[in-house]
């Protein structure tokens, strides 16, 4: 998106690690997706609020590693014009462990943990 913060994913973790003292778990979970997603040949952006958007596929991927339903209520509200706007019919939340699926009038939302997304990602 023309507008969004630019940001910048290394295929080798350590090398961000070696740069900096600060150590973002959010910001390495974000980068483990993302690299399942360019593995798969998928065509990603982003926006502020999206971690990743898919248009050719109408899905966002959210990365919310330590996250349960009331943030993920919290978050949806805060996109609901974005999904609505682009006509996203999928939305896939990637977890450490939670789990739900929540069927809203314009979205599918499916909360997933990393492991279990990622072999769904693969078979996709």
């Amino acid at each position: 998106m023309p507008r969004a913060t630019k940001k910048l994913y290394t295929l080798d973790f350590n090398i961000k690690n070696a740069l900096t003292l600060q150590k973002d778990f959010s910001r390495l979970f974000e980068t483990l997706v993302y690299l399942e997603m360019i593995k798969r040949g998928a065509e990603v952006y982003y926006t502020d609020e999206i971690d990743f958007y898919i248009p050719a596929e109408n899905r966002i991927v959210l990365t919310m590693p330590f996250s349960n339903e009331d943030v993920l209520f919290k978050k949806i509200e805060s996109i609901e014009a974005f999904i609505i706007e682009n006509a996203i019919v999928h939305v896939e939340v990637v977890t450490m462990s939670a789990e739900t699926k929540l069927g809203l009038p314009y979205a599918v939302v499916e909360m997933m943990p990393f492991v279990q997304w990622a072999i769904v990602e693969g078979e996709g």
